[in-house]
């Protein structure tokens, strides 16, 4: 994954962790993941995995492909 395909996931899942009012620590816990580990996840320093992936949308209620769609430019 490119460094801008890992942005683009990220704001993303920020997008979508913020209309189901999901915070970092939410999201960690359900991936078990340090808050440290999601916030590195959700600024794009480190790509999401496809299994972090498909627990994420369903935690969220969205599909996978509503979080790694590309942003329109």
């Amino acid at each position: 994954m490119t460094s801008t395909q890992s942005q683009s996931v990220a704001f993303n899942v920020r997008a979508a962790m913020q209309r189901k009012g999901k915070s970092q620590a939410a999201v960690g816990a359900v991936l078990n993941l340090s808050q440290q580990a999601v916030s590195r996840r959700l600024v794009g320093k480190v790509a999401w995995d496809v299994a972090e992936l498909g627990t994420l949308a369903e935690f969220l209620g969205v599909s996978i492909a509503s979080l790694i769609r590309e942003r329109a430019a």
